[in-house]
């Protein structure tokens, strides 16, 4: 029903006593704005909205108490009755009194029934359309549509059609009461500036948003969902829009949906992000590529290339689908190359992949292309080569084989595995028995040496009546266990191989340290030759392991990186290599400064080996303390120039492509199997925003999975 403001329906000296707010101010600040939203969720004991500029239309359950003696008795019989106030700019109105605890101001967005048809054009089924001013593609959705018009994109639009699109702001008003309680009689008008009051779910306050900050709160919600590898979906959830709501009621109602999030908020965030890639890219003296290949939980072939720069921590440049390409040497040459020439190639000191032939070809290709660039294989995997080789020797085989016959009893079997808990927690025993994996020779060690620690435990549990309450069908691996068990050899035989097994295992996470350089390749391959043969029995033949791998990992720059060392210039080197690495240099020299360079480069290197026998204890120690890089930057580069630019290029280089292989667990993280319809693409772009987030972002520096993924030797 439409009343007037006449005396009938507003009888004089008839004041509402409850100020809802106070609507004069409210009203011009909403013409002003020219944006009315709604909020969600609506009280049903009172509901006003403002149709236009001259009309307000009140709906409530309570006529009586909100209007009092002066309305017309045959409109008050209906439960819900609508009445609507003309707005009269002399007047504010008032309540008597609210019984419910609870009301709303619903601001309805002006103007929001607009057709889309007279915007977008020529529909196509996976629901885009073509904007009739720019031609542009977008989705058609009204929220993409006023997202592209207030964008600035669209630059041919009428001024009409600017001004009407950059009117979806929203404004809201909100008071809650957790009681009956009467509301404070002053509520001041919504500030111009957004601005919250004590914001308390029991409070009473104005809330207010504007487009710019509802852009910074999108961006910073994107953030805590690309950061942490939350699913999109949990931001269209119930507890979601509820908490936000509380918090925040002017945002609940224009949250990003999840299509948002995995379209322009993940855009804008890799842009930004990949801008500051670009910036230290661009201000690095040198970087190195390292690369590996995996499958994802779709089965398809997913490349990655991971930036090193000036020995800082990696960083994710991007990652490729070679689903269709058959990984010979040629075609894993060439996207390396293609990788390259988008980087360039003047900074680039290295590039690191596994051991696989076709990459060991495609290194020697880039070599041959790039002379400056060392190509170099991954020295953690030989490594966990070399620990496999052991582990095939005959007598080692088969401890292997009864270590894993012992977790597995022990592991498969419930009322055993409870059992085993009980005993270890009693012996206040803290390591637990591990199961080697497949690929990862290393995690043999850790099986090895899972089982010595828990020795007590398994030599208590042997002998518990648990062991003979075992089903009878299972009697035959019952008894092999127990004879395994009780057998003194076996664990005499356990803790030799764990002595072989230490020592490449500890390496194995030397070298995946991002930390190490190529000068310890060379040193921890000497000692563990070292080490071989100092054993009584078989040193013969695990010392040709080592030389065979070390032949089979060596290259020219692990050799310059050990021989320009400050805590190495003094070392023996094996046989001939200190003569081959020189002349080695001395021919890389001529790469990097040409031909002639005369005798100059000579007298650096002769300089530089015979100077560390002539300085005193003390300086001599400095020096060694240091990591050779920090000698190069501080003090070689001012003595021996020529040779310190060579020792920056080789100390720049990394020792693996461990890098490489922990990208992949964060894409394991993103791309499960409950989000395997992530395209390739978007998961490139959640990985790059996850990998480098903490690196680039100079407010937050956490990684706040990185525990999830790192491991230690013991």
């Amino acid at each position: 029903m439409i009343f007037s403001s006449s005396s009938k329906c507003h009888p004089k000296g008839k004041d509402i006593d409850m100020e809802l707010v106070n609507l004069l101010d409210q009203v011009e600040e909403l013409k002003r704005q020219k944006a009315l939203r709604g909020i969600e969720e609506s009280v049903p004991n009172l509901q006003c909205t403002i149709q236009n500029a001259n009309l307000i239309e009140v709906e409530t359950t309570n006529f009586e108490a909100l209007i009092g003696n002066g309305t017309e008795e045959e409109n008050l019989e209906s439960p819900n009755t609508v009445v609507c106030f003309p707005i009269d700019h002399g007047r504010q109105f008032r309540i008597r009194r609210l019984i419910c605890a609870k009301f709303t101001i619903k601001l309805q967005q002006m103007e929001n029934n607009y057709d889309i048809f007279a915007y977008l054009s020529d529909r196509t089924p996976d629901r885009r359309g073509t904007c009739r001013v720019c031609g542009t593609k977008i989705y058609w959705t009204k929220a993409k549509l006023e997202s592209h018009k207030r964008s600035g994109n669209c630059s041919s639009q009428s001024r009409e059609e600017k001004e009407f699109f950059k009117s979806k702001t929203i404004v809201s008003q909100v008071s809650q009461t957790s009681s009956p309680a009467a509301l404070p009689e002053n509520i001041e008008p919504v500030p111009k500036v957004a601005k919250m009051e004590q914001a308390s779910l029991s409070g009473h306050w104005v809330d207010r948003l504007s487009l710019q900050q509802k852009n910074e709160y999108d961006r910073l919600f994107a953030e805590l969902f690309f950061r942490t590898g939350i699913p999109f979906a949990v931001i269209e959830s119930a507890a979601m829009k509820n908490f936000i709501r509380a918090v925040r009621p002017a945002y609940a109602s224009q949250m990003p949906n999840r299509k948002s999030l995995s379209g322009n908020l993940l855009d804008e965030a890799y842009n930004s992000l990949n801008k500051k890639l670009e910036e230290a890219l661009r201000d690095c003296k040198y970087y190195s590529i390292v690369t590996d290949g995996w499958s994802n939980v779709r089965f398809d072939h997913i490349v990655n290339f991971i930036l090193i720069m000036d020995g800082q921590a990696p960083l994710f440049y991007k990652s490729i689908d070679t689903s269709n390409t058959v990984q010979t040497s040629e075609n894993i040459f060439a996207d390396i190359c293609e990788v390259i020439e988008e980087l360039g190639a003047e900074k680039l000191v290295s590039v690191i992949t596994d051991n696989a032939n076709c990459m060991k070809k495609a290194l020697d290709l880039i070599e041959e292309k790039f002379p400056k660039v060392f190509g170099n294989g991954c020295t953690a995997h030989t490594m966990n080569l070399l620990i496999k080789d052991i582990c095939e020797i005959d007598q080692n085989s088969e401890i292997i084989s009864k270590a894993v016959k012992l977790v597995r009893y022990i592991k498969e079997r419930h009322i055993v595995l409870a059992k085993y808990r009980e005993i270890k927690s009693n012996l206040k025993i803290e390591k637990h028995i591990t199961l080697p994996v497949p690929t990862r020779f290393y995690s043999r060690y850790n099986c090895v040496r899972s089982l010595l620690d828990n020795k007590g435990v398994i030599s208590l549990l042997s002998i518990d009546h648990v062991i003979m309450e075992v089903r009878s069908q299972q009697s035959q691996k019952r008894d092999e266990f127990l004879e395994i068990v009780r057998d003194p050899n076996f664990w005499a035989s356990l803790r030799s191989l764990a002595d072989l097994l230490c020592l490449p295992s500890q390496i194995i996470g030397k070298f995946e340290n991002n930390s190490s350089d190529l000068s310890c390749v060379y040193d921890e391959f000497r000692k563990l030759m070292d080490y071989y043969k100092g054993l009584e029995t078989d040193s013969a033949k695990y010392c040709d392991i080592v030389e065979s791998r070390w032949n089979f990992i060596h290259s020219e720059s692990m050799g310059f990186a050990y021989l320009l060392a400050p805590s190495h210039v003094e070392s023996e080197m094996v046989g001939t290599d200190r003569f081959d690495t020189i002349t080695q240099l001395r021919k890389y020299a001529t790469t990097i400064f040409g031909t002639d360079i005369g005798d100059t480069f000579n007298r650096e290197l002769n300089g530089f080996l015979s100077r560390f026998a002539l300085l005193d204890s003390v300086t001599k120690k400095e020096f060694c303390e240091m990591t050779p890089l920090q000698y190069w930057l501080i003090y070689g580069r001012i003595d021996f120039p020529m040779l310190a630019d060579i020792a920056i290029r080789v100390y720049n280089a990394p020792v693996s492509n461990a890098a490489s292989e922990r990208a992949w667990s964060s894409f394991d993280f993103i791309h499960t199997k409950r989000r395997n319809r992530l395209l390739n693409e978007k998961v490139k772009k959640l990985v790059f925003i996850y990998t480098n987030s903490a690196m680039l972002d100079p407010k937050d520096s956490n990684d706040y999975f990185s525990r999830d993924f790192d491991y230690e030797l013991e």
